[in-house]
């Protein structure tokens, strides 16, 4: 990619996090923010399924508006408490793969995906031979 299609990416993002905010603020009123409200207290209680659904939500940006730092918040937490699904989703986020304004981190994509891997998505490991190299010089995945 070069540095007009990530600055495009980018400006997209940033576009997409104004609207979707936008949006939110005028359509979830009344019963829907008291039923949001009760759900992210279950993801703070502990509940793992609310943690990585509101990481889902934040990053689709259509329940709630875009937000891929909170989206990163969620997964994190769930991940924490064991959730593949959690873990698969920050490797592809610290990957680069679901938002171009959201700081790539290689060391991260590879953690979080191998965890995933570990753990039995195959995906993730498919993920990780697609866009990294062993060397055998730094005994490490680098980027290819």
């Amino acid at each position: 990619m070069g540095f007009f299609s990530d600055l495009g990416g980018i400006i997209g993002d940033t576009g997409r996090q104004f609207w979707t905010e936008s949006r939110e603020k005028h359509t979830i009123t009344g019963d829907a923010k008291e039923r949001l409200e009760a759900f992210i207290k279950q993801a703070e209680n502990g509940d793992v399924q609310a943690m990585l659904s509101l990481g889902c939500w934040y990053q689709e940006g259509t329940t709630l508006r875009y937000d891929p730092q909170q989206a990163c918040y969620w997964w994190t937490k769930a991940a924490q408490a064991g959730s593949v699904d959690a873990m698969y989703n920050l490797g592809l986020l610290y990957n680069g793969d679901l938002a171009k304004s959201f700081p790539p981190d290689d060391k991260q994509a590879i953690y979080w995906l191998s965890e995933a891997a570990a753990r039995g998505r195959d995906d993730a490991r498919q993920v990780i031979e697609e866009d990294f190299k062993w060397s055998l010089i730094f005994k490490k995945w680098v980027r290819r």
